[in-house]
């Protein structure tokens, strides 16, 4: 017998025996159906405490009545009036800043159910997912505490809010769907784990997948045992298959169209994509003769910068879309890195229209894949001081390159590299 119909039978023979007993816990609200254009506040006040706190059920059609010793439950039936105002529930709440909140996924259909001689509407209210949480109902978000209802404080909000966007950009924790454990590679997991130990030795190597898993799990790979984008661009087998385009990088080299160009999609774990993305750069730039350290070869733009430019790229790219990465070569003009995602918000102060223009990027040390970095720190391939953007500004300042540029699309920032100098032949 489902949940409801125990309750529902629970009530039916309370009323019947004419006693009483608590049934509203944390998870279920009893409410009469308020006449037409009544008031709605108190179960909206409930539906808000629900979706903040573990979901819940609220049974429309019962009331309360009497005290003490004279404590009844009353069927008084549901109102074929009220139901525009259950349809209208996914779109009362807001987010902190008072923005309506599509949160039709949380409403499953609501169900009529008949008890004694009348009928009651159950409607179902799902948890929200911690990163949409807390929602607000007339500027108030509330909270189920046993039977009740409760304002949540303005610092569990501020707690909340901190979280959220630690939450909205880990993306490389979510699971792979169609992967599992035996998909990951041990040899590669083993590779991670011998760099792991230097200087000084933290984890033993493994000797199979099954002695792996606490290893895999403490470190994020697995989640509730299933393969997150972490451990598959780690130590993932098939990436492809599975990743779709998250694990590549497509090059190519922008010419005329009449001379061929150099096109090549890179597939591959998270650092041997590194690699060959700086390798496929390298082979398709410009490199002249220094004249220093007995004619050494001379890249068009440093080879520090290339490096650091394509490993922030993908340790910082947004692992939700499923867009390929994109390196395109414009000889002797510029290297444009566009990369899925975006910018966050509390980066960018922008003030167009006021008398002084103003458009700025902060520089923030943060990472967006909080746990990715701190795999590639290992590598020696993040080092988690915000070098990337202070590099750019370094080195135009010393005239190493041209002033570089982004460029923000809906779901994309490119990243513009100018070859030549800040202050060339025509500036001087």
């Amino acid at each position: 017998m489902k949940v409801v119909e125990n309750i529902l039978h629970k009530l039916a023979e309370m009323i019947r025996q004419d006693r009483f007993e608590e049934l509203e816990t944390e998870g279920l609200e009893l409410k009469p159906v308020p006449a037409e254009g009544g008031e709605w506040k108190e179960r909206h006040k409930s539906i808000n405490a629900f979706l903040n706190t573990r979901g819940g059920i609220v049974i429309l059609g019962v009331k309360e009545q009497g005290m003490g010793s004279a404590r009844r439950y009353i069927v008084n039936g549901w109102r074929e009036h009220a139901e525009p105002n259950l349809k209208e529930i996914s779109r009362l709440f807001t987010d902190r800043k008072g923005a309506v909140q599509d949160l039709s996924d949380c409403f499953p259909p609501f169900e009529l159910h008949d008890i004694l001689d009348k009928r009651v509407a159950v409607l179902y209210v799902d948890e929200l997912p911690s990163d949409r949480k807390y929602v607000f109902y007339k500027g108030i978000a509330y909270k189920r505490i046993l039977s009740g209802d409760h304002k949540i404080s303005e610092a569990e909000v501020d707690a909340q809010e901190e979280f959220k966007e630690e939450a909205v950009h880990a993306r490389e924790l979510q699971p792979i769907a169609g992967l599992t454990p035996n998909d990951l590679d041990l040899d590669k997991l083993n590779e991670y784990i011998t760099h792991l130990n230097r200087p000084v030795k933290v984890e033993t190597i493994k000797a199979d997948l099954p002695a792996a898993l606490p290893f895999l799990e403490r470190k994020c790979f697995l989640k509730d045992g299933k393969v997150t984008t972490l451990g598959a661009l780690v130590c993932g087998r098939h990436l492809v298959d599975n990743m779709g385009f998250r694990c590549q990088v497509h090059g190519y080299v922008d010419v005329p169209q009449e001379i061929a160009r150099d096109k090549q999609d890179l597939a591959d774990n998270i650092l041997p994509l590194m690699e060959s993305s700086l390798a496929y750069i390298l082979r398709n730039i410009q490199v002249g003769i220094s004249s220093q350290q007995g004619g050494q070869n001379a890249p068009q733009y440093p080879e520090q910068l290339l490096r650091e430019t394509v490993n922030n790229a993908l340790a910082h790219r947004d692992y939700s879309v499923n867009k390929q990465a994109i390196i395109a070569i414009k000889p002797g003009i510029h290297i444009a890195i566009r990369n899925p995602g975006a910018f966050r918000s509390h980066l960018l102060i922008e003030s167009p229209d006021h008398a002084i223009p103003l458009r700025r990027i902060i520089p923030e040390a943060k990472p967006r894949n909080p746990k990715l970095a701190d795999v590639l720190r290992v590598y020696r391939k993040w080092e988690g001081r915000g070098i990337g953007m202070a590099t750019l500004v370094n080195l135009c300042l010393e005239n190493q390159i041209d002033l570089p540029y982004y460029r923000f699309f809906s779901q994309e920032v490119c990243l513009h590299l100018c070859a030549g100098r800040l202050v060339d032949e025509r500036m001087k």
